[in-house]
């Protein structure tokens, strides 16, 4: 069970913190997309790609790890063992 906000499911119990080359497929990635505080999460795919639900009312797609992402990039968790 996962929380329902990206920055409550970042700070709850459970899972392992890892670095962006330490994040393997399933793995959640966290970004600070406004403000100071975690704002979005995202599901890792591999190969620098990952499943983007933006907003309400916008589509969800598949991204890639870009310049921006990178620099919005805080820390991964992963729930795999």
């Amino acid at each position: 069970n996962l929380p329902r906000s990206s920055k409550q499911q970042f700070y709850s119990g459970g899972g392992k913190y890892v670095n962006l080359n330490q994040l393997k497929p399933g793995d959640l990635m966290f970004f600070i997309t406004r403000g100071q505080q975690i704002s979005h999460v995202s599901i890792f795919l591999g190969e620098d790609k990952f499943i983007h639900a933006p907003k309400t009312g916008r589509r969800i797609s598949i991204e890639t790890l870009n310049r921006y992402w990178k620099q919005k990039f805080v820390k991964g968790k992963t729930y795999i063992q």
